[in-house]
């Protein structure tokens, strides 16, 4: 089954990428190009909505890509143009990922 959620991706002042899923608690991650800050958001959202499932955590809905406020994760410290962010809908299978990375015994999900 595949998820779903809207990322926002920011081209930092050093030169490397960082990507913020603001449905799931602030999910973060990056890295020195943005093709692997999208390849790391990937991994990232794949372990995060695997270890809410399995702990029995209830995963919001993910906003639309229309809604997504691609100012809610400013701090007032940084000065980043708004051609240094976009939003992309990552997409991920979940299920697929435990099959791949984790042996039979996991808990399914």
């Amino acid at each position: 089954m595949f998820n779903a959620y809207p990322a926002i991706f920011f081209h930092e002042q050093d030169g490397g990428y960082s990507a913020v899923f603001p449905d799931l608690n602030h999910l973060a991650t990056c890295d020195d190009t943005l093709q692997e800050t999208m390849e790391m958001a990937e991994d990232a959202l794949r372990g995060y909505l695997y270890v809410e499932k399995i702990d029995g955590h209830e995963i919001p809905a993910p906003t639309p890509l229309d809604l997504v406020d691609i100012h809610c994760e400013d701090d007032p410290e940084d000065d980043y143009a708004d051609e240094d962010r976009f939003v992309k809908l990552i997409i991920v299978d979940v299920e697929e990922y435990v099959r791949t990375h984790f042996h039979a015994k996991s808990r399914p999900i």
